[in-house]
Order: C-alpha cells, then structure tokens, then sequence
C-alpha cells in the first residue's frame, strides 16, 4: 500500500486528555536502571510534538508523522517513560481489477523506556463505496462526504468519500471523520 497524502490520512485524536497514568509491565523488571518496575504507576503528560505534524501535507508525499505523545516528563527528548499513540488510514486497490477502493485503518502504540522500544499495532480493513476510476490522488476541494449504506451486507457497512454537496431528501448530520476532517453523514439509501 502506498502510504502518500492524500490516499493516506492520519487519524484524528480527538478527545485525549493532557495527562494519563499507566502501569508498568513485567517488562520493566529487566530494565536496568530504569526508575519503574513492574506494576509501577506512572502519569505521563503531553509532549511538545504530541498531535502535532512533523512535515507538510503535500500530495504525493510520504504521510508525516503524526503522534500523541506521552511522557513522565512531558519531554520529547529526555525522559525515563514514552508512549506514543500512532494512527493513519490508507485508501487502496486491494487486489489487481477490484472495483471500489478499500480502506486500510493503521492503529498503535509504541513504548520507549531505557532500551526498551517496543510497538504495537492492528490494522482494520474496510470495503468503501469509492469506485476505482476514482482519483483519490488529489485533495478534494470541499470538505468531505461520507455515504453510509448500512444494507450492504447484514452487520456490515460501505462507507462512500468524496468532496461535494448532499442531495435534498436525505438526513445530514455534521461532524468529523477519524481520518482527517470535517464530514457531513448522508443516511439513506443508495441506487
């Protein structure tokens, strides 16, 4: 999968505290020198770079990174404890002759702790309603539009995007997608 603005997004963190407390796993009983061990309870605060794009958005260029960050000193470069909390998504052709795009949602955290560095991730995979002759290369130039039938399969979603205006008829509720900004939720059903 190609990992490019804007057929990668990052994903939105809305809602994290300024603070949060973790408790310290079996692995910081084998850290020498660390100043936590296994079932310590520690509070992290936000970082400087925590949400906060480390390059531009350009299309055609590599997703910059984007991160919460946490650590017990509130430093992004001297601390005993980090964790930091990844997400992109990444809009792709699944397979060579697939019809519509799927959407590929990159979840994780990473902890850093005197030599440790360790990440954990999981990736969602969803079919969308976006058809593949669809260029998803440029930005749209409005904000986006999200269909969502809930027929298309039973306990299944399809989750159409793109830039442009809602028909009358329709039940439109604002807000923002989790990967990358303002929405609008079209309910109804699709022909």
């Amino acid at each position: 999968m190609v990992e490019a603005y804007p057929l990668s997004l990052p994903c939105r963190f809305d809602g994290f505290p300024g603070r949060i407390r973790v408790t310290c796993g079996p692995a910081f009983d084998d850290l020498r020198g660390c100043p936590y061990s296994f079932g310590s309870r520690v509070t992290c605060a936000r970082t400087p770079l925590c949400g906060v794009a480390q390059g531009d958005y350009l299309p055609g260029s590599a997703l910059p990174r984007q991160e919460m960050i946490f650590s017990d000193t509130g430093s992004d470069t001297a601390f005993d404890l980090k964790i930091a909390f990844t997400g992109h998504g990444v809009f792709h052709l699944a397979a060579p002759g697939d019809e519509r795009y799927s959407l590929a949602v990159i979840k994780g955290l990473r902890v850093q702790a005197f030599g440790l560095d360790r990440t954990f991730e999981i990736t969602d995979l969803w079919e969308t309603g976006i058809v593949a002759e669809t260029d998803l290369t440029v930005p749209p130039p409005l904000p986006g539009m999200v269909w969502v039938d809930d027929e298309a399969r039973p306990s299944n979603f399809a989750v159409t995007w793109y830039g442009g205006r809602g028909q009358a008829g329709y039940a439109a509720i604002n807000g923002r997608l989790q990967l990358g900004g303002a929405a609008h939720l079209r309910l109804g059903r699709t022909s």
